[in-house]
């Protein structure tokens, strides 16, 4: 019987890039921070959907944080449906709720800043030995307030969330 298909390809597991992208590959600083957490299991995957839910919501509110090249063919709010205005209040309103959600539990900052501007928090850096024990406990308790404030993002998503021992990083 005969294959049907496009030939699978099989990539080399050899990094062929430089080597300072090589180098930043095997530290993991060329992945973003919501999927280092989820590569790390400190989050889980409805956890990792909420987060990337509220980027997506302030992309439409804001536009992308990120820098780019502007393109003078895509002009002005083409990626939202132009002829639904109650789609985009509906989804202004979700991201309203959301950032009024993490506000109220004190968790807005770390979440925007990890979600939204890919700024690593203290608890994705790799350890010293010689942290004290007032900078141990506020990293754990930070990476338990980001935990808690994308528990409350899935539960408003209406994700299924898994139940694990909040904090302690492994």
């Amino acid at each position: 019987m005969a294959k049907r298909g496009r030939p699978k390809i099989i990539r080399e597991k050899t990094d062929h890039g430089t080597k300072e992208l090589q180098m930043r590959r095997v530290k993991d600083s060329t992945i973003e921070p919501l999927d280092l957490c989820l590569k790390r299991e400190l989050i889980d995957v409805y956890q990792h959907e909420a987060g990337l839910r509220l980027r997506w919501l302030y992309t439409l509110r804001f536009g992308s944080p990120d820098v780019g090249a502007y393109q003078f063919d895509r002009a002005g709010r083409d990626c939202m449906r132009q002829d639904n205005e109650a789609w985009i209040f509906a989804r202004y309103n979700e991201y309203e709720i959301a950032i009024s959600d993490l506000e109220r539990i004190g968790a807005r900052k770390i979440i925007c800043n990890l979600c939204i501007f890919n700024i690593r928090p203290a608890f994705l850096m790799p350890y010293k030995k010689s942290l004290n024990q007032y900078a141990a406990h506020n990293i754990n308790r930070n990476l338990i307030k980001f935990q808690e404030g994308l528990d409350i993002l899935a539960d408003s998503l209406g994700k299924k969330n898994v139940q694990r021992e909040p904090g302690i990083i492994s």
